[in-house]
């Protein structure tokens, strides 16, 4: 009789200490959080016209050239196409703005020498924030980094 009573008391206790069927669920991770919803890494229409311009008339005697950049929107929501052209000298080059959660607004602004343009963007409080500049001298164009920016996630 005891081996029944202590036959049952074990299998009672062994059903018991089974998982019930909520906790066999896997745990789920929260998910993040935004302030405002993600922004597309694609964009649905692609403006043909550029969306920044900044252009300055060439100092010659002789010819009608000018120094310019312009910023034109790409399929990649982050992604510009900039045409630059300086005196005989055509170039095309892409530089990409990073994601702040925001929908990018392109600036050119003129830069510290007479043929040279500084290429930034707007962040959230509408600021102007360096990012690139382009300088033609003698007979070259040149690009330089002014800025790095970056984004990260914490999660809780």
């Amino acid at each position: 009789m005891k081996n029944v009573v202590l036959m049952l008391a074990t299998a009672i206790t062994l059903y018991a200490c089974q998982p019930s069927e909520a906790s066999k669920q896997p745990e789920k991770k929260p998910e993040p959080v935004f302030a405002t919803p993600p922004i597309s890494e694609t964009r649905q229409q692609v403006n043909s016209k550029a969306v920044a311009t900044y252009t300055t008339k060439v100092k010659d005697e002789l010819n009608d050239w000018h120094f310019t950049v312009e910023a034109f929107e790409t399929a990649q929501t982050f992604t510009y196409k900039l045409k630059i052209t300086y005196q005989e000298i055509h170039e095309t080059d892409t530089i990409t703005i990073p994601n702040f959660g925001i929908e990018p607004t392109v600036q050119l602004k003129k830069g510290p020498s007479q043929y040279s343009c500084i290429i930034g963007f707007l962040n959230k409080e509408k600021q102007f924030l360096p990012y690139k500049q382009v300088e033609a001298k003698g007979e070259k164009l040149k690009m330089t980094t002014l800025q790095h920016y970056s984004v990260a996630t914490y999660v809780k």
